[in-house]
């Protein structure tokens, strides 16, 4: 009988635990959600307040590459076959959009910086 009560004791007080620890768990929910509605208020207000992007602005805009500088897709699309990596994209257009930097008269020029390891790199002109 002493071991039938002391189970039952050692249950009732597990019980006890778990319904503790439940209640814990819902008032954590509950402040949870109430954290989680206070916000959704905050971004509703802001939003109200002042819209992300002004769709109107955005259309009435002009484009913004200057004359002059724009350059056909397929020119775009030639410079990138006959590349190798990004790098050597970049330089190839830069030398389409920019000839005045490449060629002074009849002669080429370019600025390229050599060196690596422990010399120092210096700017060679040819």
């Amino acid at each position: 009988m002493q071991l039938l009560l002391k189970e039952n004791e050692k249950m009732r007080r597990n019980e006890e635990k778990r319904t503790k620890t439940l209640i814990e768990l819902v008032e954590a929910v509950k402040v949870m959600q109430s954290d989680q509605r206070e916000l959704i208020d905050v971004v509703k207000s802001s939003l109200q307040r002042q819209p992300l992007v002004d769709m109107a602005s955005i259309e009435n805009t002009p484009p913004t590459i200057p004359e002059g500088y724009g350059i056909d897709d397929n020119v775009v699309r030639d410079i990138q076959r006959v590349t190798n990596g990004p790098g050597n994209f970049a330089a190839h257009l830069t030398q389409k959009m920019n000839p005045e930097l490449i060629w002074i008269g009849t002669t080429q020029t370019t600025i390229q910086l050599y060196g690596g390891g422990n010399s120092a790199k210096r700017n060679c002109v040819r």
